[in-house]
């Protein structure tokens, strides 16, 4: 009775703190993007480092969080999340090279090109499988 006790006691606080960084994750989401409307870039890209140190999100929270560093002038962790992004699935690639908050990347990184081909190499692979 006491090990079945514990064992229950165990699983609630497994839950409990799943549910807390699940919070805490989403938190910090909802702080960037916030951060970001505001034009606070900078405070943007933190919010998704640590959001990042959580948990994985969504394809397009990488590349929204890609467009606040690269609006940061940090196009190390801009260029960071664009290939978390593509990996994910995102592909848009008519759209990354006109998106505005992506001209400092684009602009100051001979890492551009590199991406450009990934996104059409996997754009070619995802439209084979269809």
């Amino acid at each position: 009775m006491k090990l079945l006790t514990l064992l229950v006691c165990l699983y609630l606080l497994c839950c409990n703190y799943t549910s807390l960084a699940q919070i805490q994750f989403e938190q910090h989401l909802q702080t960037a993007v916030q951060n970001y409307k505001n034009t606070h870039y900078k405070m943007a890209c933190k919010q998704y480092q640590l959001a990042f140190a959580i948990n994985t999100a969504h394809k397009n929270d990488y590349y929204n969080a890609a467009c606040a560093c690269s609006m940061a002038k940090n196009k190390q962790l801009a260029f960071k999340y664009l290939h978390k992004s593509v990996k994910m699935g995102w592909l848009d690639i008519a759209w990354m090279r006109k998106d505005p908050d992506l001209d400092y990347a684009r602009l100051h990184s001979r890492k551009w090109t590199k991406l450009e081909q990934k996104i059409e190499r996997a754009s070619k692979v995802v439209a084979g499988n269809k």
